[in-house]
């Protein structure tokens, strides 16, 4: 009996098995659309093209341009007294992402217009609308400010945990040279000094105990606000450009690329931020079919995604002298780290902070009177 029992469960169980469908839901796929992304500027590593079908998103795996048409010619050309000159583009061979560079010396004129154009293999034509050139950043001086944020540790062992920890934001004044509705593009670079100590109950030899880490990316900012209107920025144009954490406070040399943006860049900027701040929290979606400045000649109903525009690039430097801050800014919840020992095992440096290196960097080897 108890074998006739589970014999009846299988059998059971087998058509419950059987009953069950399969449902296939089609779903159509969305059109491919035609992006592109490019500029023409005064720094070489912002001067190219991409052209590209954008891949459906996936969370969690790594998204990148896979599918690139093929293209006949693509050339910049400029609006000078009536007589267009052209610069030729060509896609580099090293280039994992398909990015068109242009064809011998390319050197940008903030007094021109420039036009982006590429035919495909079928001599479909495409083309930007004229872009003008806004005047390159000019800083009138360098001011710094503390402020206090909170940030998550994710410790070794146990969770992760908020804490308030202090920034120094470095920031600039750059001069209005234009009542147009120009942004601002920073990106900036850095070295932080910093250093270790023998324990003082082992005394060794010399101490090698000073390096060096680079930062080859630390804070890109966009101000896409346009400047004469963006009441935040106080009469003297103040943006924000990095801010450095004070939880050490050895010398950090800041290498600062600035660019300005016309005011269609600027405002494209300012659409895309409104579709990813629509309501302020995490779950605000990505930017989606935002048409930009390039068109189809022969129909122009089609949506081409991105943009073709003008940068104007200016670099600029600064030695930030953190631990000068620290002694004149008392009142702030400093969370500073101790200074590492080196234990046994350890004789210099990099023994501890093994992303560093040894050799002193150029700007630390002269005596720059920065803050």
């Amino acid at each position: 009996m108890y074998r006739f029992g589970k014999v009846c469960v299988f059998f059971i169980f087998l058509l419950q098995v059987s009953c069950i469908d399969e449902i296939r839901i089609n779903v159509p796929e969305q059109e491919r659309k035609l992006a592109v992304d490019g500029w023409v500027s005064n720094d070489p590593n912002m001067t190219y093209v991409k052209v590209y079908y954008p891949a459906a998103f996936q969370s969690g795996s790594f998204n990148r341009y896979t599918d690139r048409p093929e293209i006949r010619r693509m050339y910049v050309e400029t609006e000078t007294a009536r007589k267009n000159i052209e610069f030729e583009f060509s896609l580099a061979l090293d280039s994992l992402v398909g990015a068109y560079l242009p064809v011998g010396d390319f050197e940008l004129d903030e007094n021109e217009r420039y036009r982006l154009n590429f035919l495909l293999q079928d001599r479909t034509h495409y083309q930007s609308t004229w872009q003008e050139v806004a005047p390159a950043p000019k800083i009138n001086e360098y001011n710094y400010e503390a402020e206090e944020k909170l940030v998550f540790i994710s410790p070794v062992f146990g969770e992760p945990f908020g804490q308030t920890q202090v920034f120094l934001n470095v920031n600039v004044e750059l001069e209005r040279q234009s009542q147009k509705a120009y942004g601002y593009y920073f990106k900036t670079k850095g070295i932080e000094e910093v250093h270790t100590r023998f324990d003082p109950e082992e005394p060794r030899g010399e101490c090698q105990c000073t390096c060096y880490i680079y930062y080859n990316i630390l804070t890109p900012k966009i101000n896409i606000n346009p400047y004469h209107s963006n009441v935040g920025l106080g009469s003297e144009g103040r943006f924000n450009v990095v801010a450095l954490p004070m939880n050490r406070l050895g010398r950090f040399y800041v290498e600062i690329d600035m660019y300005g943006l016309n005011d269609f860049q600027t405002s494209y900027f300012g659409l895309i931020q409104e579709q990813q701040e629509n309501t302020g929290n995490i779950f605000d979606a990505m930017p989606s079919n935002l048409k930009g400045n390039i068109s189809n000649l022969a129909d122009n109903k089609e949506v081409v995604l991105g943009t073709f525009s003008t940068s104007n690039h200016k670099f600029d430097s600064r030695m930030v002298r953190r631990v000068n801050f620290y002694a004149s800014h008392q009142d702030f919840r400093y969370r500073v780290e101790g200074i590492p020992i080196l234990r046994e095992g350890m004789n210099i440096c990099v023994d501890y902070y093994t992303e560093g290196t040894m050799e002193v960097p150029e700007p630390f080897r002269q005596i720059i009177y920065d803050h």
